[in-house]
């Protein structure tokens, strides 16, 4: 969150996560392999895997078989927590690629049901309950959300003649769909995933059917903003495939997403196991070459365990000696450091050794601001 001349915000700042670069320069052993499976339901499908982050911790969302949506947390990509249900309602029973996102307080999910439209839902945490808001919105399956800089709502979802997306005129509200021209080889395509990097706008998507052995994933550049000018990358497409290893093949449908050192790109997806009966979960590390995105997979040997920054959770009552304060009554509590702002700035920093260069990491939640402007 960045000041910008004397407009300011009169609010109750919850700043859930601040992130450092950790001093230590080092691979670390003991990683993943692919495939994997994650505790509790270990037997259980992880197909359309999906990640959301907030307050530090990563939380993975996969399509349901069951009326229960779960949901998964981690701080660190490696160890998970036992799975956590997060929908029991009906109306989401057998729920396709659930995805959530977070704006200012409230945690809003997408899904479609048996892949018969989509619904919007609401919760206060992002491991439920989650309440629905809205009927049948319609528009096929795998929707998938993107906020963009200006707070801009978007929505992409699989047609049978390619992406399509629109704008949200509200959180609960779709508008009219646009073709973003991103169709693999003419058939279906699925499982849209939207991110933006130093100003251009990346769409990856999955083709053909989900229990053919090439499924696999293709992306596309915008510099045209979020619904127009998506270019697919002929020339590298696909970026991930695998049709002949047993336990590693057809592989799709995933999430795009930072790391735990604030800097590295992963990538999650599915992969089919050789009897058809479920889907694992799978990550794979983006490079960059320019605008250029590679996948560095498919893999299925041990890769390094992710480099972490140093952090704070908040998991106590007091402030502790690593933080120093200015003015204002800065509190502990939650899960979170919150100060409620009179007339004034007033500054808390986090004593954890940092490089020059660095990234900072903010969850915040405004409650009222000074000025319209």
């Amino acid at each position: 969150m960045r000041h910008a001349g004397n407009k300011f915000l009169k609010a109750a700042l919850a700043v859930a996560m601040l992130l450092l670069p950790h001093m230590a320069d080092r691979a670390y052993a003991d990683g993943w392999t692919n495939p994997m499976t994650l505790p509790g339901l270990q037997n259980r499908s992880l197909g359309d895997p999906y990640i959301m982050k907030y307050r530090g911790y990563y939380y993975l969302y996969v399509s349901a078989d069951d009326r229960n949506i779960y949901c998964w947390r981690t701080k660190d990509l490696m160890e998970w927590s036992d799975a956590f249900v997060c929908c029991t309602d009906e109306t989401t029973a057998v729920a396709y690629a659930p995805e959530v996102i977070y704006w200012n307080g409230k945690f809003y999910m997408c899904t479609s049901p048996r892949g018969g439209g989509h619904y919007l839902l609401t919760s206060d945490s992002p491991t439920g309950p989650f309440v629905h808001q809205t009927g049948n919105l319609g528009r096929d399956i795998d929707g998938s959300m993107f906020v963009d800089d200006n707070g801009s709502w978007y929505f992409y979802h699989a047609n049978n003649a390619g992406i399509h997306a629109c704008a949200m005129p509200t959180h609960l509200s779709f508008g009219n769909d646009v073709n973003l021209g991103c169709c693999m080889s003419g058939q279906w395509t699925e499982g849209p995933c939207v991110f933006k990097r130093n100003n251009l706008y990346y769409l990856l998507y999955t083709g053909n059917h989900v229990w053919t052995n090439g499924y696999r994933i293709d992306y596309a550049i915008s510099n045209s903003g979020a619904l127009a000018g998506f270019r697919p990358q002929s020339e590298q497409n696909p970026i991930l495939v695998d049709t002949e290893t047993p336990t590693h093949k057809a592989l799709g449908h995933g999430t795009a997403f930072v790391g735990p050192d604030l800097d590295s790109y992963y990538f999650c997806y599915h992969n089919l196991q050789d009897n058809k009966s479920r889907r694992l979960l799978n990550f794979e590390r983006i490079a960059w070459n320019g605008d250029k995105l590679m996948m560095t997979g498919p893999t299925d040997w041990e890769q390094d365990r992710p480099l972490l920054v140093a952090n704070d959770y908040f998991e106590r009552t007091e402030l502790g000696e690593q933080w120093t304060t200015g003015d204002g009554q800065w509190t502990v509590g939650d899960g979170q450091l919150s100060q409620s702002l009179a007339e004034g700035r007033y500054t808390a920093l986090f004593e954890a050794a940092a490089y020059d260069d660095y990234t900072a990491e903010f969850c915040v939640k405004a409650a009222g601001k000074t000025d319209a402007r």
